[in-house]
């Protein structure tokens, strides 16, 4: 039997008094527990799969920095127990000198092992937090950007239908969507009529309506509120609307259109939609709700702006028709 091989059993002897030591330095009431730092420094001294323990604090150390954890801390908590082992190893092989060294050995090359692996895994997460917070930032940023030419668009002097068509296709080109399309709904005839896409138009072309219920636009237009849906396709019911089209959509996120005044008023619905299956994020659905905010808001303001114009026109006519009777009036007293 090899040296190693003799160690191992004999530490595996005093398994139950190397477990008290890391219980003690630890303050659990019990363990080491299952998979914590010194139950996997155990493992390994008794002769467990190095490579699997080298794996084990990889994804430990990971897991530490995605949640915030200090490595510093972790580190200081593993020397302490390589010192509490160190000591029993001492105790254990007292009369066994070259079994010491052969465990001693063994002990701080599994700290350096274990250590390097926290190390490495806690690193590697950081460097790939870093780039996450990186992208989200260049993506936020660059839908602000986005959010402001849609606003500025819906603040200019270009008609209804110009703006609504470059909301879509900036919409379509901020999400990488193959299809924008943005219904107005008509409350006295209770239909839903395309008014603007980025580029695709389904069979009928602008004059495309649908009722309240059909479809997935008639669908969010009935029940107000988002729809999300991986695969169209493979619910007949939206199915139906996705197929009006030339291409073949899958994906989709439909929002209600709507303007939250005094009384809340639907103006439309507007979707999105890719030729390949896709679950839209948080993140986007809150990007489109912005985008139909602005689109109510436009849309109501011009509602307003036309009643204030053609109540200032009929007063203009009444201020004109009150001039004329005065003046005939004056005419026959002369």
């Amino acid at each position: 039997m090899s040296q190693q091989c003799e160690v191992e059993q004999v530490l595996g002897q005093h398994l139950s008094r190397l477990q008290i030591c890391l219980q003690r330095v630890s303050g659990a009431s019990s363990g080491p527990e299952e998979g914590s730092d010194a139950w996997l420094f155990l493992q390994a001294l008794i002769g467990e799969d190095e490579a699997e323990l080298q794996r084990r604090f990889e994804q430990s150390g990971r897991w530490l920095a995605e949640q915030g954890g200090r490595l510093d801390s972790r580190l200081e908590a593993m020397q302490a127990y390589i010192e509490a082992l160190r000591e029993e190893l001492e105790a254990i092989f007292a009369d066994q000198p070259q079994f010491l060294t052969a465990a001693l050995a063994r002990l701080y090359r599994l700290q350096s092992t274990c250590s390097l692996a926290l190390t490495r895994g806690y690193q590697e997460a950081i460097i790939q937090i870093a780039d996450e917070q990186r992208r989200s930032l260049e993506r936020h940023s660059r839908r602000l950007l986005a959010l402001q030419r849609i606003n500025g668009i819906n603040n200019s002097s270009m008609d209804l239908d110009q703006t609504l068509e470059m909301t879509a296709r900036i919409v379509a080109e901020e999400l990488q969507v193959s299809l924008c399309a943005i219904f107005f709904y008509d409350e006295l005839q209770r239909l839903l009529t395309l008014r603007a896409t980025n580029g695709p138009r389904p069979l009928g072309g602008m004059h495309f309506t649908l009722r309240l219920g059909e479809g997935y636009s008639g669908w969010v237009a009935d029940k107000g509120h988002p729809l999300l849906v991986r695969d169209v396709m493979a619910d007949p019911h939206f199915a139906a609307e996705a197929t009006t089209y030339d291409t073949e959509y899958h994906g989709l996120m439909a929002l209600p259109i709507i303007f939250f005044g005094s009384v809340e008023r639907l103006i439309g619905v507007i979707s999105v939609q890719s030729e390949e299956p896709r679950d839209f994020t948080p993140d986007e659905m809150n990007f489109l709700e912005v985008v139909a905010g602005i689109i109510a808001i436009n849309v109501e303001n011009g509602r307003l702006y036309e009643q204030t114009d053609e109540q200032l026109r009929r007063k203009v006519h009444e201020l004109a028709t009150i001039h004329r009777v005065t003046t005939v009036i004056a005419r026959t007293l002369n």
